[in-house]
């Protein structure tokens, strides 16, 4: 049986489809032996000071999907203070979608399919472009517009939405809280990428 760990609150329809997938789900704070414990570490809240060590060993050893805030992400970018700077992940201005929500057409990406197999939409919340030159596993529809103040920037697929680098995975949208998850086939492939992550190992 495989572990997951859920590192955030408000992912209780994420943690009842991994049970419902026979993963093990622990959900606890960042701490020592965690590298041991997890093969996929969801950490879906800023770590601590104190955890950012533990997380960097996270991502060196296992499979890590993240969704980072924004405004924390530019602010901790700026002074080269955020966790992910050290993986290439930064923030110099924040391009956020015209939309606060927005429902993305699997039929519009440009990843590879297998993140999409069985999967028509996919629901996203307070999303915003980061790209770090990585594989895009999500961009945005052609039709969307991503702003600096009043000003469009970027359009459609120029958008990215989710990258990933080896077992890293980045999303610059909320596409994992309950809020979200049941509004369109996020399940499906939140499964897929995990799928992916862990080498093409069947996951139903």
């Amino acid at each position: 049986m495989l572990n997951c760990a859920v590192i955030g609150n408000g992912f209780r329809e994420l943690e009842e489809l991994l049970l419902a997938q026979d993963f093990s789900v622990i959900t606890s704070n960042v701490e020592a032996g965690l590298e041991y414990e997890a093969d996929v570490v969801f950490m879906l809240r800023e770590p601590f000071e104190s955890e950012i060590p533990v997380v960097s060993r996270l991502v060196r050893y296992k499979s890590l999907i993240t969704q980072p805030d924004a405004d924390a992400l530019l602010v901790k970018s700026k002074r080269r203070e955020h966790w992910l700077n050290i993986h290439g992940v930064y923030l110099d201005e924040i391009l956020k979608l015209d939309r606060d929500e927005i429902l993305l057409s699997a039929a519009s990406m440009k990843g590879r399919k297998e993140y999409f197999t069985g999967v028509e939409y996919i629901a996203a919340k307070k999303p915003y472009h980061l790209y770090s030159g990585w594989e895009v596993i999500l961009n945005c529809n052609p039709n969307c517009k991503a702003m600096l103040g009043d000003l469009a920037v970027r359009t459609g697929k120029d958008i990215v939405l989710g990258q990933r680098k080896g077992s890293l995975v980045v999303f610059s949208a909320d596409i994992l809280s309950d809020e979200v998850f049941r509004r369109a086939d996020n399940a499906r492939f939140i499964m897929n990428v995990i799928n992916q992550l862990l080498g093409g190992a069947e996951v139903l």
